[in-house]
């Protein structure tokens, strides 16, 4: 997906598609949409030579600019209703990727009657979260994971990814395992055997469900840093190796993202 110009007819947005009220995506030159993103680069001052020290660079908010054209008669309301219902997922047809994104402009319909009345508008979305994401997430699966070999993983990302690791403790006792650099330790007790451990690493988040709500297990979690958590490295082969404990099954979730 280019950062730039892409090519579609059709979004979908939260649970209906522009298609729904006889819209297609449009502007003279063809079926575009325009994204918008750029980054701010973090660097400090030396005091013992010309220039700065190059620390890192975050993105803003990604803006999308979208041209629709209106074929038919449509209720307004509705219409409006839909775009306005706040942030919702943003999906172009056949991407095979989503962002979520809220409508940042009010909205100003041209209209003319051609036998129905027709009318053209554009629509600026703003994403907050500047990623793609994948509409269907790609997963590695170890079963009855063993110290015996590594795991090679290989994610969809153009970008460093942020994986959903679930494992199921046999046994009240540690299970190590590292991906790539980082080594992860966890401290199962009998209360966590047999349940369905998540560790979220994007939001560095570790828990158990329990009556449908999340319980809170960052207490038996540690790493090389103390609370570091694995990531996964775009366009290479990420290692896996587990090392230590009884585990029915290991499922890491891509989580993969785009920018």
């Amino acid at each position: 997906m280019n950062a730039n110009d892409m090519y579609f007819e059709d979004f979908r947005f939260g649970n209906k598609k522009l298609s729904d009220f006889g819209g297609i995506i449009y502007n003279e030159d063809g079926w575009i949409i325009s994204n918008g993103l750029t980054s701010a680069k973090t660097t400090t001052k030396l005091t013992n030579r010309d220039g700065e020290l190059y620390l890192g660079t975050s993105y803003n908010p990604r803006t999308i600019t979208i041209p629709i054209f209106l074929q038919e008669d449509i209720d307004i309301d509705e219409f409006y209703a839909w775009l306005l219902d706040g942030e919702q997922e943003l999906e172009f047809e056949d991407s095979e990727r989503k962002i979520k994104a809220i409508l940042d402009n009010q909205l100003d319909i041209r209209s003319y009657y051609d036998g129905d009345y027709k009318g053209l508008s554009t629509l600026n979305f703003i994403a907050y979260d500047p990623y793609w994401r994948a509409t269907k997430d790609t997963y590695t699966t170890i079963n009855s994971p063993s110290s015996s070999g590594e795991v090679n993983i290989k994610t969809k990302s153009n970008v460093l990814t942020y994986p959903i690791i679930k494992l199921t403790p046999t046994l009240a006792n540690r299970i190590r395992f590292k991906i790539n650099d980082i080594v992860v330790s966890l401290n199962i007790t009998s209360d966590n055997v047999n349940k369905e451990i998540i560790i979220d690493c994007e939001n560095e988040e570790i828990y158990d469900l329990r009556f449908n709500t999340e319980y809170n297990l960052f207490n038996i979690y540690s790493s090389n840093d103390y609370y570091e958590f694995p990531t996964l490295n775009p366009f290479v082969i990420n290692k896996f190796t587990f090392l230590e404990g009884s585990v029915s099954k290991i499922v890491i979730q891509h989580n993969n993202r785009w920018i």
